[in-house]
C-alpha cells in the first residue's frame, strides 16, 4: 500500500495556511483530515472549526465516528499575567475501532510520512471514539502540554472563543491535588479496613477438628470359674481320646467272645 503523493501535497499546504492563518489572528482551533482509500491511502480536509467552537466543536464532530481515521491538529493559545501569548498545537491520530483492519496495519509503515504533513506539533496523543470524553478534555490537554512545555507555566490554555473555554493551570494543580487526595484516602481506608472477614472465611473453610467419637472398647473380663481357652481345648482333646479308648476296649471284648462262642460250637 502507499500513499497519494498528491494528497501528501495538497494537505502540507492547508496546514501552512492554517499556521498562518492563527498568526494572522484567525480564530479557527482545528483540522480534521480523513484517511481514506484500499490500495492506495488519501488524506483529505473532512472538517475544520468553521463554527468557531473550538475543543467543545470537535469533541462533537467526532461523537459519532466509529469506522473513520482522521490525522487532526487542535490548537490552544497559552495566556499569562504579563499578557504573552503563545499558540501550541496538539497532533491528534484518531482511529475508530470500526476502522478496517487491514487499512489499519498498511497504514503504520506509512504514519511517518503523514505525520511529515503537520510541521509543528508540541504534543501528540493516539485515541478512537471510547476516548473522546475522558483524554479530549481541558484538564488532560492542559497537563500533557505542560509536561512537554518546559519551566514557563502560563495561567490559563484557552481551547476556544468563550469564557467557559479557558483552563486556569492553577485550577489544574487543584484537580491534581484533589485526586491525589482521594487516592491516598482510599489507601488508606483500604488499609484501615478489618481482616476479620477474611479471617472468618479462612476459619469456615477449614475443617473442625475430628473429634474421637469411638466408643471405647470394654475388655472382656474372665471370671476365675471359667477355664483358660487353652485349658478347654486340652480338657476336650482327652475326652476324645478316653471316647475313642473305650471304644477300642469294647470292640476287643466282642471279638472275644465271638471267638469262644465260635470255639464252644466246634
Amino acid at each position: 500500500m502507499s500513499l497519494n503523493s498528491k494528497s501528501v501535497t495538497s494537505t502540507t499546504k492547508k496546514v501552512n495556511a492554517y499556521y498562518d492563518s492563527v498568526k494572522k489572528g484567525g480564530k479557527k482551533w482545528w483540522q480534521a483530515f480523513e484517511v481514506t482509500g484500499k490500495k492506495k491511502l488519501s488524506l483529505k480536509l473532512a472538517q475544520d472549526d468553521e463554527k468557531e467552537e473550538g475543543l467543545v466543536g470537535l469533541r462533537e464532530f467526532l461523537s459519532d465516528k466509529k469506522t473513520q481515521m482522521y490525522r487532526i491538529l487542535l490548537r490552544t493559545q497559552s495566556e499569562d499575567g504579563s499578557g504573552s501569548t503563545r499558540q501550541k498545537y496538539f497532533y491528534i491520530r484518531y482511529t475508530a475501532t470500526g476502522a478496517p483492519v487491514m487499512v489499519r496495519t498498511r497504514l503504520t509503515p506509512l504514519s511517518g510520512e503523514i505525520d511529515g504533513c503537520f510541521s509543528t506539533k508540541h504534543a501528540s496523543l493516539n485515541i478512537d471514539e471510547t476516548d473522546v470524553e475522558d483524554d479530549l478534555t481541558m484538564a488532560k490537554l492542559v497537563d500533557k502540554i505542560l509536561r512537554v512545555g518546559g519551566a514557563h507555566k502560563p495561567d490559563h490554555y484557552v481551547f476556544g472563543n468563550s469564557d467557559a473555554d479557558r483552563y486556569s493551570t492553577n485550577a489544574l494543580d487543584g484537580d491534581k491535588k484533589k485526586e491525589a487526595d482521594a487516592k491516598k484516602a482510599a489507601a488508606l481506608a483500604k488499609a484501615d479496613k478489618p481482616k476479620t472477614k477474611a479471617k472468618a472465611k479462612k476459619e469456615e473453610a477449614k475443617e473442625e477438628p475430628k473429634k474421637d467419637e469411638e466408643p471405647e472398647k470394654e475388655e472382656a473380663e474372665l471370671s476365675i470359674d471359667d477355664p483358660a481357652p487353652a485349658e478347654d481345648a486340652a480338657e476336650e482333646a482327652a475326652d476324645k481320646a478316653e471316647e475313642v479308648a473305650d471304644k477300642a476296649d469294647e470292640n476287643e471284648e466282642a471279638d472275644k467272645e465271638k471267638e469262644e462262642e465260635l470255639s464252644i460250637d466246634k
